[in-house]
């Protein structure tokens, strides 16, 4: 396996969690979201509504997708590095 073989896997695994995790966050937030309402409606005296802006889906999916590949830069730099090393060694 090379350097750059392992770099892509761990920027790969990065991406795959961080689409794990906004999925995650968008099929249970909406359920949550509703919850919270409701709770409110039945403390409240104000009339509050739940809103689902549908177009915050797919920009939610890729900011988490993001967000986990430039947390995945530094491991993957480091474990290519690793990767090389081990290769110039061995």
């Amino acid at each position: 396996m090379t350097s750059s073989d392992v770099r892509t896997f761990v920027l790969g695994e990065g991406a795959f969690t961080g689409l794990v995790g906004g999925a995650l966050a968008v099929f249970l937030g909406v359920p949550l979201g509703y919850a919270t309402v409701g709770a409110l409606r039945a403390v409240s005296t104000f009339d509050v509504a739940f809103a689902l802006p549908t177009h915050y889906v797919v920009p939610t999916l890729a900011a988490s997708v993001a967000l986990s590949l430039t947390a995945a830069l530094s491991p993957a730099w480091n474990a290519a590095r690793g990767a090389a090393r081990i290769e110039h060694e061995g």
